[in-house]
């Protein structure tokens, strides 16, 4: 995890304490009649949804798949499996394929007059998460 991530992670957490004792605030003053219902509703709103917004930034920052910096995550690489895959080094194909590839069936080709043999993919069994 680089200096800058846990930094901006330190920080997310900071914000997201500060909004979690906004909401108790807020919550004793509905309850002392201080706000009225509308208020409440839209004050915890506004603090739901940028807690939600933190919480998803948090999530990608200590993703294990993001260590080395790249905003990957799980969601990302398995909706676009064939483009993502390009953009990956070979240590996050290797941690993507223990993670998340229970097993994969195979078989080779070899064509005439070629060294090389064609390795084609029969099937691909994710685990379930």
């Amino acid at each position: 995890m680089s200096n800058n991530n846990t930094v901006e992670i330190l920080t997310i957490r900071i914000e997201l304490n500060q909004l979690e004792q906004k909401a108790i605030e807020v919550m004793q003053l509905f309850a002392t009649s201080e706000i009225d219902f509308t208020a409440y509703n839209r004050i915890m709103g506004f603090n739901n949804e940028r807690r939600s917004q933190l919480q998803k930034r948090l999530n990608i920052l200590e993703s294990p798949i993001n260590s080395d910096g790249d905003c990957y995550n799980r969601t990302d690489i398995t909706a676009s499996f064939k483009a993502n895959w390009q953009t990956l080094n070979n240590e996050q194909r290797q941690r993507f394929l223990h993670k998340f590839i229970k097993k994969i069936v195979i078989h080779c080709e070899v064509q005439a007059n070629n060294y090389y043999r064609k390795v084609i993919i029969d099937e691909v069994e994710f685990h379930e998460h």
